[in-house]
C-alpha cells in the first residue's frame, strides 16, 4: 500500500492528504462498537474537557480494536517514513465530536503537543511527532465537527522557524498569516495523513450526529533527539517522500 503520485504530490504540497476507504469495514464496526458501548456506560461532565483534550474512552486507547485501526494502514506509513523507522505505537487518541446547540465560533489553528490546562503537556515543553494518522470513524460532511486544516501551513512555519529559530514556538504560535482554513470530509473508512507542522483545529459539530474519529501520532526513530531540526527541515524524517 503506497500512496499514488498525486496523493504524496498533495501531501508535499498542501501538508496533508486523504486516502479513501483505506481501513476495511470490519475493523470500523469493531472499533465503533467498542466506543459506542464504552460511552454507553455514561459520561461525567466534569471529565468532557479532558476528554477532549486527550481521549474519550481511555480506556480503550491501547485496547487492539483501536490499534488494528492503524495496523491496517502500517505498510502506507512505512512506505512513508521507512520500514522499521517508526516508533513503537501503544496508543491512539478516540476523538468524538458531539453536536453543539451555540452558533459555529471560527476554528483556532493549532500544533499539537503545546501546553494547555487540559492536554497534560507540561509547560515549557514541545512534544511534536512525524505524522498525525487520522482514520474517520463515521461520514464527515461539512458543519460535523471535522478535522479542519489550512492547507500549506507547514511550509509558512517552516519558513517562519528558520528565521526565527524553532524554540520561539515555546512562546506561542507563530504569528504568520495562514490561508483560508478546509473542512477535511470523508466516509468512514477514510484516512487522513498530516504532517505534524500542519495547523489544524476542531471545527464546530452543528449537525445532528456523533463524530467520531481515532487518531495516532507517530514519530521516526530518534524524533525526540531531532525535534527541534525538524521544524525547520519538513522531509527529513520522511525517506519514502519524492520531490520534497
Amino acid at each position: 500500500m503506497t500512496l499514488a503520485e498525486t496523493e504524496q504530490e498533495s501531501l508535499v504540497r498542501e501538508g496533508y492528504v486523504r486516502v479513501a476507504a483505506a481501513v476495511p469495514p470490519p475493523r470500523i464496526a469493531a472499533a465503533l462498537r467498542a466506543i459506542n458501548h464504552s460511552i454507553g456506560q455514561g459520561l461525567c461532565p466534569a471529565d468532557l474537557p479532558t476528554f477532549r483534550a486527550r481521549s474519550f474512552c481511555p480506556e480503550l486507547q491501547r485496547a487492539p480494536v483501536i490499534l488494528e485501526l492503524l495496523g491496517a494502514v502500517w505498510p502506507l506509513v512505512e512506505s512513508l517514513l521507512g520500514e522499521g523507522r517508526v516508533e513503537p505505537v501503544r496508543s491512539g487518541q478516540i476523538a468524538l465530536a458531539f453536536p453543539q446547540l451555540e452558533p459555529a465560533a471560527p476554528p483556532y489553528p493549532h500544533l499539537d503537543g503545546l501546553h494547555t490546562p487540559t492536554n497534560g503537556v507540561p509547560s515549557g515543553e514541545v512534544r511534536s511527532f512525524t505524522l498525525l494518522v487520522g482514520v474517520m470513524l463515521s461520514d464527515v460532511v461539512p458543519g460535523a465537527g471535522n478535522l479542519t486544516v489550512w492547507p500549506g501551513s507547514h511550509r509558512l512555519y517552516e519558513a517562519y522557524f528558520r528565521e526565527h529559530g524553532p524554540r520561539s514556538l515555546l512562546k506561542d504560535m507563530p504569528p504568520v498569516a495562514l490561508p483560508e482554513p478546509v473542512e477535511v470530509t470523508g466516509r468512514a473508512g477514510d484516512l487522513v495523513l498530516c504532517h505534524y507542522q500542519l495547523a489544524h483545529a476542531v471545527g464546530a459539530n452543528t449537525s445532528s450526529h456523533v463524530r467520531y474519529a481515532a487518531y495516532f501520532r507517530l514519530k521516526s526513530l530518534g524524533h525526540d533527539d531531532r525535534r527541534w531540526e525538524c521544524l525547520t527541515d519538513l522531509w527529513g524524517e520522511w525517506p519514502g517522500v519524492r520531490g520534497r
